[in-house]
């Protein structure tokens, strides 16, 4: 898994109108030309005030992505995943879940 890192590119992509939005998290997106997808875990400071609680939700975000990649490695999209609220009140086979069902549609428009 490729990590966006670039401060320009990710600025442009959060200046995207391209979001998806799901029950514990939003997706931000764009295609890119590179052949595989690239991703940035966000969780706002303004939600989740404790370092504990935002890195809690990276890593829920992180292991999702990782377990549902394999079936959609043929995305070639940059993706942020941003985190909400309630997404730590969930298991991580429910995030799982949400995360295939948000690369199904990124399939269809990456």
């Amino acid at each position: 898994m490729i990590v966006l890192k670039n401060k320009k590119e990710i600025s442009e992509l959060f200046s995207q109108k391209n979001r998806l939005q799901f029950e514990d998290f939003t997706v931000v997106f764009r295609q890119n030309q590179l052949g595989y997808p690239r991703f940035l875990f966000v969780a706002p400071k303004k939600i989740f005030k404790l370092s504990v609680k935002r890195n809690r939700v990276k890593r829920l975000l992180r292991q999702a992505v990782r377990s549902a990649l394999d079936e959609y490695k043929n995305l070639s999209c940059d993706i942020i995943l941003v985190g909400k609220q309630y997404i730590l009140n969930k298991k991580s086979y429910e995030v799982e879940n949400q995360i295939r069902s948000a690369f199904k549609e990124l399939e269809k428009l990456c």
